[in-house]
């Protein structure tokens, strides 16, 4: 079974470890329906924990499960129990499979392994986290698996207290799910059962509680992504189904770690003289702070440690100045050393970067970080050293506007982090490119940022040696993603936490305009504002926007000489949670495209999400319509690939056109791929449009054959009449009538 580890929620699974799931309750029902297409159904699960007034206790877990398919015998083929060898131990009591025709096989238990947890192999951890692996023997679809274990803290972390979290089972039907808590009668035990209500009973001097459920909906892990995504980007996923704690306040949870800590925050001679040798010449606390800051936070890599009680008590600080190396409380015990040593006192401050607080239950199991927090003031400073590369003062999302348990010599208690940045996001992009005649581009991407994408820069770019840059690029660029072949990558310093991190790449691409196409796609990253559908709309819970700040970005291509560009038109969207502005022109052969979006709210609420709809479609279509090419002085041509049925594209303008001109304008149509979006197919037909009306235009006006168009004041006098351009047909021709007779200086028309 899971446990809790160092600082980390101490909520588990009832019986079924691995496979915790959404966090939303079901209640039995008066009639058990039948789940043929489930790949597990488990008839019974029951879990007993038996808790002793020193903090010890024991797990005894039973389960019955039906195994209806493959998928099922993959999923069940091989047990798993974690367990902290350092506190305590797990036994595999029995395991066996009963068959259809009566008979069973059961596992040897010679045949259980032991090996390290998965959380060791995927992180760089250092833990006493092992498992116990049961290869369950002769599993087949349709068979029944039985399995009892038992679990048993030889150890409490601390003598005479205990904290407990479970969920119950959420991704895999459960027709009978029971877990019975038995407690001393006699001490006073915080518990909280919001979901389901518990039934109490006393025996023998033991107060025992006990909840009985039924889950008939599973969830996929892409099903508890989407539902929790919003949790998870801001680390509020609900807490615990059951939480249970001895401690009676959380001044008690505080003045434990506090008894933790206090001896292993001395400034030792050798901690004092590298403050000293930090600060010299430094003349301001700001300055004198900042450099004690990023000293342990650039210098000193985070290893996460979780050896027994070693998982809540910190290294002396003297101990890890020289190991170059510690988890957060140790980075935080050498930070608050080294500042002691100049006069400032900071102190710990427990929070949880995934869970949600429950503020009634006070239990350490409730937390899996510690920032560093000192006074300032008025107000208060809070510093997260952890990352390495993360600015002083800066918080990362899932750390802000949460409850940290804040231990200050008497003043110790639940105190909330502060909601917004301490610095405003800001990413600048600018591409620079050149098109030639045969479709190829050469481009320039240069990105400045400040805040959240800073971080997450400065943190990869850290990790990634310089000779692998390139490589990267390639993978995560987008120059690298519309098939370029990046070819160099340079970044500013991560170290360099002061200054906004600089990135640039430059890049070629073989034909961007697709052939006889003449068509491209703007060369700019499309923002990364998540896409809502129809089923999404009755959402309960707040969507996961973005981090709230301005994100500009700016491409400027330069066209084959003699060639021009039909430009798109601009949007201009405002809503409370976002603004979005698009402009493109072309000038001197340089086609320039401008967006900018400001997003004011991390998330959009419920009754919001129609509207957002509209306006993440309305961007997304912009950011994905073609810029089609012309080479001056000639009219489109088709190339006939044969998209079926292009008359039904007719715009309601062509009834102004002659039969010859709406030919033409299905032959431009008729160029279309038939692997195409609808939402291509618009912006196709839309292009058709502007080319076949021009055409129009042209041969009501066969004076202009000799004439240049002045392609700036065209598209100036289209963005002035907007409006008039989405009104009538009439006005459609009109607008066109007066914007190409300024293009070509002609007299305006009389009425």
């Amino acid at each position: 079974m899971a446990k809790s580890i160092f600082l980390a929620s101490s909520c588990v699974a009832v019986l079924m470890p691995f496979f915790v799931a959404a966090q939303t309750a079901s209640q039995p029902a008066t009639s058990v329906p039948d789940f043929p297409k489930e790949a597990v159904v488990v008839e019974q699960s029951i879990s007993k924990v038996v808790v002793q007034n020193d903090g010890t206790y024991t797990e005894d877990h039973q389960v019955r499960a039906r195994i209806q398919s493959q998928a099922g015998v993959q999923r069940y083929g091989i047990l798993p129990f974690l367990y902290r060898a350092s506190v305590e131990h797990v036994d595999v009591l029995s395991v066996r499979v009963l068959k259809p025709n009566g008979s069973a096989i059961t596992t040897a238990l010679d045949s259980v392994q032991d090996v390290t947890s998965e959380i060791s192999r995927q992180a760089p951890i250092y833990t006493d986290l092992r498992e116990k692996h049961v290869p369950v023997k002769g599993l087949e679809p349709g068979d029944i698996l039985e399995y009892s274990t038992r679990l048993q803290i030889d150890k409490p972390l601390i003598p005479g207290q205990f904290w407990l979290g479970l969920y119950f089972m959420k991704n895999v039907v459960s027709l009978d799910e029971q877990l019975e808590i038995n407690l001393p009668a006699g001490r006073e035990i915080k518990i909280k059962s919001p979901t389901i209500q518990p039934t109490i009973r006393e025996e023998k001097y033991r107060r025992i509680y006990s909840w009985k459920r039924a889950n008939f909906e599973s969830h996929s892990p892409e099903q508890i992504k989407k539902e929790q995504s919003y949790e998870l980007a801001r680390g509020l996923l609900p807490a615990c189904d059951v939480l249970i704690s001895s401690f009676r306040s959380w001044e008690e949870v505080g003045d434990w770690y506090n008894s933790l800590q206090q001896e292993r925050v001395q400034a030792t001679p050798e901690i004092k003289a590298k403050a000293e040798e930090l600060t010299r010449g430094l003349d301001n606390d700001g300055a004198r702070l900042r450099a004690i800051y990023n000293y342990v936070s650039l210098h000193y890599r985070y290893v996460g440690l979780s050896f027994g009680i070693g998982g809540y008590q910190p290294h002396a600080a003297g101990e890890i100045l020289g190991n170059q190396y510690g988890d957060c409380k140790d980075k935080h015990t050498l930070l608050a050393a080294m500042l002691k040593a100049i006069g400032f006192n900071a102190y710990p401050a427990l929070i949880s970067s995934s869970v949600a607080i429950d503020p009634d239950v006070p239990s350490p199991g409730q937390f899996d970080h510690v920032i560093t927090v000192m006074a300032k003031g008025s107000t208060l400073l809070w510093m997260d050293s952890t990352p390495e590369v993360t600015p002083i003062g800066f918080l990362r999302l899932p750390l802000r506007g949460k409850p940290a348990l804040v231990v200050m010599p008497g003043n110790i208690g639940l105190q909330t982090t502060p909601d917004g940045s301490s610095i405003v996001n800001s990413d600048k992009n600018l591409v620079v490119g050149k098109l030639a005649a045969d479709g190829s581009f050469e481009a320039r991407s240069e990105g400045s940022y400040l805040g959240d994408s800073e971080l997450y820069f400065r943190y990869i770019f850290r990790r990634i040696p310089e000779a692998q840059w390139k490589d990267y690029g390639q993978r995560a660029f987008y120059g690298g993603r519309i098939g370029g072949t990046v070819v160099s990558v340079k970044a500013s310093p991560p170290d360099k936490t002061d200054e906004p991190f600089t990135l640039s790449y430059d890049y070629t691409v073989k034909d961007l305009s697709g052939g006889a196409n003449h068509r491209f796609i703007v060369p700019l990253s499309p923002n990364t504002l998540p896409p809502i559908h129809d089923e999404d709309l009755n959402r309960t819970k707040p969507l996961w926007l973005t981090y709230p700040g301005e994100y500009l970005s700016e491409s400027r291509i330069e066209l084959p000489k003699g060639w021009s560009a039909v430009q798109l038109m601009p949007l201009d969207l405002k809503e409370s949670y976002a603004e979005f502005h698009s402009s493109t022109d072309f000038h001197d052969g340089i086609l320039v495209t401008k967006r900018r979006l400001l997003v004011k709210a991390s998330e959009v609420k419920p009754d919001q999400l129609r509207s957002y709809k509209e306006f993440q479609k309305a961007i997304s279509d912009n950011e994905n319509t073609y810029i089609y090419l012309r080479e001056d002085g000639t009219a489109s041509t088709a190339g006939a690939i044969g998209y079926a049925n292009p008359s039904v594209y007719l715009p309601s303008v062509a009834d102004a056109w002659t039969d010859g001109e709406k030919a033409h304008y299905e032959d431009c149509v008729a160029k279309w791929k038939k692997d195409e979006t609808d939402m291509q197919r618009r912006s196709d037909a839309m292009a058709c449009s502007i080319y076949q009306e021009e055409e129009h235009w042209k041969n009501l006006h066969p004076e202009t054959a000799a004439k240049k168009e002045d392609m700036g004041k065209f598209t100036k006098c289209l963005k002035e009449r907007k409006s008039q351009l989405m009104d009538t047909p009439e006005h459609f021709h009109e607008t066109y009538d007066v914007c190409l007779r300024e293009a070509y200086g002609l007299k305006k028309a009389k009425n």
